[in-house]
Order: structure tokens, then sequence, then C-alpha cells
């Protein structure tokens, strides 16, 4: 929802949308995350990282809200793949017998 801590338009937003794989870093004492970062399905590369990061649940989503390894805020809008959508992409990605 921000890029280089600039917030960006609806359009910008749903533009630089991606599909990813979320991993996250509890804080032991329930604080808000250590980490969170996000990795490209395909490659397996880190695309995004955060610190200090909190979650939320909203709209049928995830809002995620961090620091991105500078002093700079940034935040995450994730909406989870439905079943059909996960098993398109692991068809899609050759991770899953195709469909009967």
């Amino acid at each position: 929802m921000r890029q280089k801590g600039m917030k960006l338009s609806p359009e910008a937003i749903r533009a630089t949308g991606t599909v990813a794989r979320l991993s996250y870093t509890r804080h032991p004492l329930g604080e808000p995350t250590q980490w969170n970062r996000i990795f490209d399905v395909v490659t397996g590369q880190e695309i995004g990282s955060l610190r200090g990061a909190n979650i939320k649940l909203i709209d049928g989503g995830i809002k995620i809200s961090g620091w991105d390894g500078g002093d700079k805020v940034q935040i995450w809008w994730c909406v989870p793949l439905t079943p059909e959508q996960d098993d398109e992409l692991r068809r899609a990605l050759g991770k899953a017998p195709p469909a009967k």
C-alpha cells in the first residue's frame, strides 16, 4: 500500500499486486511480530520484508504494517487464495496432480 514510504493510489495498489508466500516470526511475548517476509512463489526469492510488523485481519484479508528495513512505514494488504485458486496455482507450478 506504500512504496518507498509514499502512499499509493488504489489503482497503483491493484497494479502492483503479486502472488507470493507470506512468512512471519512471532514475537515470544505476543508483541508485534519480529519479521514478515514475502517470497516469489515461482523462484522462492525474497521480494519484501518488514520488521516490527503488526498483523490485523480486516475486510476478508490481512493488513500487515511495519518498517521496510529503514525508517519508512510499509503496509501490505494480503488476500489469501481460495482453495480453488491454490489448487490452480499448484497445478500451474507443477506441484500438484492435474484436476480430476
